[in-house]
């Protein structure tokens, strides 16, 4: 986390993919490289580990309202507002505040 805040994306990585490479069912290792990779704008990927960070530990908060800013950047604003309601509010909100106001505004359109 510290290597992200700091901004240095590399040597985030490259801790993320260590720890869980030694801890694969950590929640928070798997929740951390959610984070890196929404800040990195991969909110596909993003989903996946937020999804087996929640998987997890069902309880987390934190990793339902990134999950939340995850759905929101893919367009599923619906899910996302369940996910930032279980969540309350935290760091994640701002993407809540910055979705777009239909699904087509951020030229992302829903799966039919």
């Amino acid at each position: 986390r510290l290597a992200r805040e700091d901004g240095d994306m590399p040597r985030a990585y490259r801790e993320l993919s260590t720890a869980i490479g030694l801890e694969p069912g950590s929640p928070v290792a798997q929740r951390e490289m959610g984070q890196y990779l929404l800040q990195t704008n991969q909110p596909q990927l993003a989903r996946n580990f937020l999804e087996r960070a929640i998987r997890l530990a069902p309880e987390d908060r934190t990793a339902q309202g990134w999950m939340g800013c995850a759905l929101t950047r893919l367009g599923n604003l619906d899910l996302a507002d369940r996910f930032f309601q279980r969540a309350g509010q935290g760091d994640w909100s701002a993407c809540r505040q910055a979705a777009p106001a239909f699904p087509g505004a951020a030229g992302v359109l829903p799966r039919p």
